[in-house]
């Protein structure tokens, strides 16, 4: 599970760029997005833990599933919008960000703390 979340973020964005060409012509434009894209990530890694300190770690593992559960069923409803399709691409980056740093809990508590 930990590992098919990890590669979401990975395979999606591989995914919806093929797709994405065949809708917009402006490659410049999903460079951009794609580009900006891990920034958001590395604001999830840091804001994840406190988030899980909030409302615990299986509330928010288990909304991170669902929304990539959410994000890879609309991948082709969204390539029509730009504005959808850079939200989308936005929390695509933030789930695997979320990801990296809820994988130090999974494989803590599977493992022990050493």
């Amino acid at each position: 599970m930990v590992f098919l979340a990890s590669t979401f973020f990975y395979f999606m964005r591989l995914n919806l760029g093929q797709y994405a060409n065949f809708v917009h012509e402006d490659t410049a434009f999903l460079a951009n997005v794609g580009f900006v894209s891990p920034f958001l990530g590395a604001c999830a890694v840091m804001g994840s833990p406190f988030i899980m300190q909030v409302v615990g770690f299986q509330w928010t593992y288990m909304g991170l599933l669902v929304l990539q559960c959410f994000l890879s069923f609309t991948m082709t409803l969204v390539s029509g919008s730009s504005t959808a399709l850079t939200v989308w691409i936005f929390l695509c980056g933030m789930t695997e960000g979320s990801t990296y740093a809820l994988i130090l809990t999974v494989t803590g508590s599977i493992y022990g703390p050493e």
